[in-house]
């Protein structure tokens, strides 16, 4: 079945930018030369608890065949028992046959959890004119039960199995326990989506739960093409009884699930911070080992390499999807991973920079690896000249003291020798 156009049917209810539909005409006759104003009030749930969220969604509709201009509130629009955060809409223009639907979103206070009640009234009309004044209002108002008094329902939605490919499917499970002392009615969903799945069956829209059981329904789910290319797909929805919810906050869960059959890669430098940023002149570390960890499976290594002498290292044919990255660096260095992208993407068509993985001297290198590398283009020592406390040097400078020896012994010998 098709979930997402239904899910966004339930969100709705709940939009809060103004936007404008095509709706049907009224059942009675309006005046064909004035506009027609409807206004509608409705509470996003049957039942509240103090201190929950709480919405009012405004319908404003023309039911009439005439434009209406400058449609503006004439009275109303002071909530009771609510603190509304967001501002109302007013003065605008509604084209005949059209609708306007805004919400206002706010939060019980003290006097609405003590008196039980909430409400909300507001009346519109067109500045062009009214055919029927007598639907321009509309009140709405809704009871705040103490939270004992209503069900609690904790929903959890989950995958089995947890990796699929190709044409395998899974089953997604919908759990809903009622923790509360009150039978659940009437649970549905408020909104939610999927990703790179296709799921089929009958969505659990309208489930009875009873004080203290737990009721599981089930669709199947196949991988999408979206799916199969990113690795993974998913889902997330939230539900809540129509006769009210004691907690929200585990109302909403989500499921994810390794889709495997597609593949990338992907490459990196790990370089000493003391030589600048590739890919400019950089001190590339090599025989550093990179491992990659598949989110899915954080705890198992799914591949690993070695960088090379310049500190660059490919993963090439790796099954696509989200992956962390374990750096081994040799002795004498430190990971610095405030600098360091240790995560990505893997997956056909997925574009990502080189992963840079910086590293920090700390001592001198000890151990099997060299030391980095210089920089590219640094310059070259002189060919004529060898490196300070060198094995070559010492013996060129033992040479040239035995040679400068002999030539002293030489001369003495000679003057020794010489007549008087």
């Amino acid at each position: 079945m098709a979930i997402r156009p239904i899910l966004r049917a339930i969100a709705a209810s709940t939009l809060v930018a103004a936007t404008t539909l095509a709706v049907a005409a009224p059942a009675h006759a309006a005046r064909v030369d004035l506009p027609d104003i409807v206004v509608t009030v409705a509470w996003d749930k049957q039942v509240y608890v103090a201190s929950q969220h709480a919405s009012v969604i405004i319908t404003v509709r023309n039911a009439g065949a005439v434009d209406a201009t400058d449609v503006h509130r004439t009275s109303g629009g002071v909530p009771s028992g609510v603190s509304f955060s967001s501002t109302l809409q007013d003065h605008f223009a509604l084209p005949a046959g059209q609708q306007r639907i805004f919400g206002l979103f706010g939060t019980i206070t003290a006097d609405g959890a003590s008196s039980g009640l909430i409400s909300f009234g507001i009346a519109y009309e067109a500045g062009n004119g009214e055919a029927h004044p007598d639907d321009n209002s509309a009140t709405a108002t809704a009871p705040v039960a103490d939270p004992d008094d209503v069900p609690d329902i904790a929903f959890v939605a989950s995958f089995q199995p947890t990796v699929i490919s190709g044409s395998d499917t899974a089953t997604l499970t919908f759990a809903f326990t009622n923790h509360g002392q009150v039978d659940a009615t009437d649970v549905h969903a408020t909104g939610g989506e999927s990703f790179g799945l296709a799921l089929s069956g009958t969505f659990p829209n309208h489930v009875d739960v009873p004080a203290g059981q737990t009721v599981t329904r089930t669709m199947t789910a196949a991988a999408e093409a979206e799916g199969t290319s990113r690795g993974f797909g998913g889902v997330s929805f939230a539900f809540e009884a129509a006769n009210g919810e004691a907690d929200e906050a585990d109302n909403i869960s989500a499921a994810r699930i390794r889709v495997l059959g597609a593949t990338g890669s992907f490459s990196g430098v790990v370089f000493d911070e003391a030589g600048g940023v590739p890919p400019a002149a950089h001190l590339g570390l090599g025989c550093v080992t990179v491992a990659l960890f598949n989110e899915f499976t954080p705890s198992v290594e799914e591949a690993h390499t070695t960088t090379d002498a310049s500190g660059a290292f490919t993963f090439a044919g790796i099954p696509a999807g989200r992956y962390s990255l374990q750096v081994s660096v040799p002795t004498g260095y430190d990971l610095d991973e405030a600098h360091s992208v240790l995560d990505t993407f893997v997956g056909p068509g997925i574009q990502t920079p080189p992963t840079l993985i910086r590293v920090v001297r700390t001592a001198d290198p000890v151990g099997p690896c060299p030391p980095p590398a210089p920089p590219a283009n640094a310059p070259a020592a002189p060919a004529d000249l060898a490196a300070t406390g060198s094995p070559a040097l010492r013996i060129a400078a033992a040479g040239l003291a035995a040679a400068l020896i002999g030539i002293v012994l030489m001369l003495l010998v000679r003057r020794r020798g010489a007549p008087q």
